[in-house]
């Protein structure tokens, strides 16, 4: 009789111990899931301030865009039309934007994104792919630097040298003519400008990847959180079927190289000599291809002729023919 009293007991009393685990576990469960939609919702919080940062920075590259677009094409009418620019009153203004004595120096919002980034061993699994798309947008900015100041901090210290340059820089509402016989006719301040002019384009290549990349990436946190308002001045976007059916084929190139265009993985693709780029829409009439973080090219397309014509900024490079449509 013992004997079963001891065998109840003992069942009864490992009955006990495994609801004992049993809730243990449960309790465990529910703190792991507490814990994963805490994560998640700091995680989705980063990602809205991440949408917050890029719509600033965007909003700004774009505004530094047009300023170095203005300066970059008032350069090239200086350089056609020489000091007679300078010398027209109505250009006197212009005229100081083409002296490299202003910049503008961007410094990117990254705070949301170092957040984001110091929580990635917690970063729950469905939000693994937006963050990795987060990562390759962010990286590249580190690279972006300030090579203006240099060359602005020259042009300073060698105006400051001149006798004249206590008289002015204008002088009977133009610009002083000892100033205009400087920069027609010192050498090593037309060098000067074109380092600062080199030194645009080199810091600018970083700028504008991350401005197209940003509003791909914007719409696609977007779109993660289920948000469908996008900022109104946003200018690129996902090409449509007919621009991939428009573009699509082979071009002619220089030196009889080829250019094609043709989907690869799913992206449509420009694809030159040493360039692999990624093709967007950019504003209503042009496109835009994007690679690494110094390469990337704008064009349009002639409708009748199906020519591409490929820009720097205002200023024509190049125009390419299209030789093959994709399924010749």
């Amino acid at each position: 009789m013992e004997k079963g009293k001891t065998s109840r007991y003992l069942k009864y009393a490992i009955g006990e111990i495994i609801l004992v685990v049993i809730g243990i576990l449960i309790a465990l469960q529910i703190n792991n899931w507490n814990e994963e939609k805490e994560t998640t919702r700091k995680t989705n919080k980063l990602l809205e301030d991440v949408l917050q940062d890029l719509e600033f920075d965007i909003k700004v590259i774009q505004e530094t865009l047009e300023y170095y677009n203005a300066k970059d094409s008032i350069i090239h009418l200086v350089n056609e039309k020489g000091l007679d620019y300078y010398k027209d009153s109505t250009s006197i203004y212009l005229g100081y934007q083409a002296i490299p004595m202003q910049i503008r120096v961007l410094a990117f919002r990254k705070r949301s994104y170092e957040q984001l980034k110091s929580m990635s061993a917690l970063i729950p699994q469905s939000h693994e792919k937006i963050f990795a798309e987060i990562v390759d947008l962010y990286e590249p900015t580190d690279l972006y630097k300030n090579n203006f100041q240099p060359i602005l901090d020259e042009e300073y210290a060698e105006l400051h040298k001149k006798e004249w340059f206590s008289e002015g820089l204008t002088v009977d509402n133009g610009l002083n003519p000892k100033l205009l016989n400087y920069m027609e006719n010192d050498a090593i301040r037309k060098n000067r400008i074109v380092r600062y002019h080199n030194a645009i384009h080199n810091s600018l290549n970083v700028i504008f990847n991350y401005y197209v990349q940003g509003q791909i990436t914007y719409k696609n946190i977007a779109k993660f959180l289920n948000k469908e308002e996008i900022p109104s001045f946003f200018s690129v976007s996902q090409l449509e079927e007919e621009d991939v059916e428009q573009l699509e084929g082979t071009y002619c190139c220089i030196r009889n190289q080829e250019l094609t265009i043709k989907p690869i993985e799913g992206e449509l693709k420009l694809i030159g000599f040493n360039f692999d780029l990624n093709l967007y829409k950019y504003g209503d009439n042009a496109y835009v291809g994007i690679g690494d973080e110094y390469t990337n090219r704008t064009f349009s397309i002639d409708p009748y002729t199906q020519e591409l014509k490929f820009f720097e900024f205002q200023q024509q490079l190049y125009q390419l023919e299209k030789t093959t449509n994709s399924d010749d």
